[in-house]
């Protein structure tokens, strides 16, 4: 404090830097860390599975997993998938799960994840699965929109 009993500049802006500083970490920790929820074991739920469309050709389309328990949203799996022209092989080429706690994303290169997993929300309770969901759907969406709009090689 300064002596007329005022914060000084630089401990005002000391602060906002440690404030600043906090709300990173707590975005980190909604994000970037494992959760506490554990889903059920999905043979104790009711399984749907859907395609959401991506273009009107269906070349790219994203398949939806879900699992719930009463009416409620439990678990979930999302893979961005390639339609062949003879519609005999799809691979995915992008795959989120809530697994280990967190909803995440993975590369799939030749059936295989590659690299680290995108961190895309944090689940600690059942609800956060809903919240992750709607994540989930908007960077599947974003990765398959790339993929479909790539120039094609020559």
């Amino acid at each position: 404090m300064g002596r007329n009993g005022k914060f000084s500049k630089s401990a005002d802006r000391q602060a906002r830097r440690d404030a600043k500083e906090k709300n990173a970490r707590s975005l980190e920790d909604v994000a970037g860390e494992q959760g506490r929820y554990v889903p059920p074991d999905r043979s104790a739920t009711d399984e749907k599975h859907f395609y959401l469309p991506v273009d009107g050709s269906a070349t790219i389309k994203i398949a939806v997993r879900q699992w719930k328990q009463g009416g409620r949203l439990v678990d979930f799996f999302l893979a961005v998938v390639l339609t062949s022209w003879d519609a005999t092989e799809e691979p995915h080429v992008y795959e989120i799960d809530c697994r280990h706690g967190h909803c995440h994303g993975h590369v799939v290169i030749e059936g295989r994840h590659s690299g680290e997993p995108d961190s895309l929300h944090r689940l600690d309770v059942v609800g956060d699965v809903k919240d992750a969901l709607s994540v989930a759907v908007h960077k599947a969406t974003a990765v398959a929109s790339m993929i479909r709009d790539m120039e094609p090689e020559e």
